[in-house]
């Protein structure tokens, strides 16, 4: 017995030397030592987050591949780009707003950069590995009182998908990753802020469009917290979806390549009588204004202010010269279905008021004990949103003294008052067309036969099954 209880205990002293050994050795100090160990092998001694200046140079001219014919005129092409703040700048050779994305992920391939093995450490020649004159140096620096650390990027290696590298303030030549070469191989395009403008879609008040073929307005309502817009010319509600289709586009349109940095082909490039002028008025009463040209099937842009022009995605003709009228908002009503308190519903035989009382149900107003189905009110909401006009008439709205085939009244309860959000006035014309008027809308419009027949309606068709069978008992009334 005893021999089995020092077994035990030998076996648990096992177990516990074995669990420090593993916890020190495995989990602290290997982790420690290989992390020192990838350190040495940082070809920069600097974190992506510490630096603030990049210098990127390119050999213009470099020697054919596999050449040994010594580069007699080297001719470098550079870019320097300085941090502010968050933001990354393009210094040289314009100054202009860089791809922050871009730059960043140029300066962690910079920084993680590591050595996969020493190839020579004092080379007396370094021609032969492209280094005499880089093919790519790479500089990068914290702040202006330090010094630049350099990596210069030579020819690739016969073997491996490696390239001959070099620290400016060291001998040795490395191999490293090919992924470091094509990381920094970056032209100015590739740095540059894409971007046409630089506003925020939240920040948009008010669109004109002015194009060869038209001008419109759009306007967004500021005291809605919802992305409501209208047609400011003609006082009518924008179809936010195609709406937003353009806007979207206008606010995010990208470069796709640089014509000229100053602005001296503007009538070469369809600019100085433009295509379209969009000027974007913004909640803080500034605003930005792109023009759009056209020539040789391209579309070029040149926002106002700035020299530099720009060739973009054609594809933007087609949204900017959209006309207004596909702009228009087609639905019959726009409404909160679940706010409605009162609906008054009138036609030529019957009118009718209906109430919301508390727990979301629904009364006649003429009898509190009817007793209504919630399903049809839901029903009539529903259509009411979902019907589409077939389009707008040119007459504006007019009173009318004749009665209309179907006069719908929507109100919502605020503050214990109750306010009427929604009327509309439908009726029958010639050739089975259904005309009809909306409050707030200053032209008229049609809806087809089939949608206003939706729409009709009795007293019959709200009541629940029980109270139809009661009406339909009462003794009918002799004419």
């Amino acid at each position: 017995m005893k021999k089995n209880f020092t077994s035990t205990l030998v076996m648990f002293g096992l177990l516990v030397g074995l669990s420090a050994w593993y916890f020190l050795y495995e989990q602290k100090y290997r982790v420690t030592q290989k992390e020192a160990e990838d350190s040495q092998k940082k070809l920069i001694a600097l974190n992506a987050d510490e630096v603030s200046e990049i210098k990127l140079e390119k050999l213009k001219n470099p020697p054919p591949e596999n050449s040994s014919t010594p580069l007699s005129n080297p001719q470098y092409e550079s870019i320097e780009i300085k941090k502010n703040g968050k933001d990354w700048f393009i210094t040289s050779p314009v100054q202009t707003a860089a791809d922050s994305l871009a730059v960043g992920a140029l300066v962690s391939a910079i920084c993680d950069a590591k050595q996969e093995r020493i190839v020579e450490e004092n080379p007396k020649d370094i021609s032969a590995y492209g280094l005499t004159y880089p093919l790519i140096k790479v500089s990068v620096r914290k702040d202006a009182n330090t010094a630049f650390q350099e990596i210069d990027l030579g020819i690739n290696t016969p073997v491996a998908y490696s390239v001959y590298t070099k620290v400016s303030n060291q001998p040795s030549v490395f191999k490293s990753g090919r992924t470091l070469k094509s990381s920094v191989d970056k032209d100015l395009f590739a740095l540059r802020d894409k971007n046409i403008l630089t506003i925020n879609r939240q920040d948009v008040k008010e669109v004109e469009i002015e194009s060869t073929k038209e001008s419109l307005v759009l306007s967004k309502d500021l005291a809605s917290n919802k992305d409501n817009w209208s047609l400011s010319r003609e006082n009518i509600p924008a179809d936010s979806l195609e709406w937003s289709k353009t806007l979207t586009s206008l606010i995010e349109l990208k470069a796709t390549k640089v014509v000229s940095e100053t602005a001296d082909r503007l009538a070469e490039l369809g600019l100085s009588k433009p295509l379209a002028k969009i000027t974007f008025n913004l909640t803080n009463q500034k605003k930005q204004i792109i023009l759009l040209g056209k020539s040789k099937d391209s579309l070029f842009a040149k926002r106002e202010g700035l020299d530099t022009l720009f060739e973009v995605d054609k594809t933007l003709e087609e949204k900017v010269l959209t006309p207004s009228s596909q702009y228009r908002d087609k639905h019959l009503a726009k409404f909160d279905r679940y706010s409605i308190s009162k609906i008054k519903l009138e036609t030529q035989k019957e009118s009718l008021e209906l109430k919301k009382t508390s727990g979301d149900q629904w009364k006649l107003a003429a009898d509190e004990n009817s007793l209504i189905d919630s399903n049809q009110i839901d029903s009539l909401l529903t259509r009411l949103q979902d019907i589409q006009l077939t389009k707008y008439l040119s007459d504006k709205v007019k009173s009318s003294s004749s009665k209309p085939d179907i006069k719908i009244s929507l109100f919502e309860k605020l503050d214990n008052t109750e306010k009427e959000v929604i009327q509309l006035v439908l009726s029958k014309g010639p050739q089975n067309s259904v005309k009809g008027t909306r409050n707030g809308l200053p032209l008229s419009f049609e809806i087809s036969k089939d949608d206003f027949e939706k729409l009709n309606f009795s007293k019959q068709t709200f009541l629940k099954q029980e109270d139809k069978n009661k009406e339909a008992e009462k003794p009918q009334k002799k004419s």
